[in-house]
């Protein structure tokens, strides 16, 4: 299942880390790519904006 995910503060990154660890394919934004770094490393796509995030589809 492909997830868009937004928002990567404590809980969110934590949340959204679970679903990859679970095999769904992530795409995430968040207004610092910073915190997305472990995701991304993991296979997430990062988004520039999250119009761009929910054009995915």
């Amino acid at each position: 299942m492909q997830i868009g995910f937004i928002g990567l503060g404590i809980m969110g990154n934590r949340m959204a880390a679970t679903l990859q660890k679970a095999g769904h394919k992530l795409t995430v934004y968040n207004r610092t790519k910073e915190k997305a770094t472990g995701l991304i490393v993991n296979g997430a796509e990062w988004c520039d904006t999250p119009a761009q995030l929910g054009g995915k589809r």
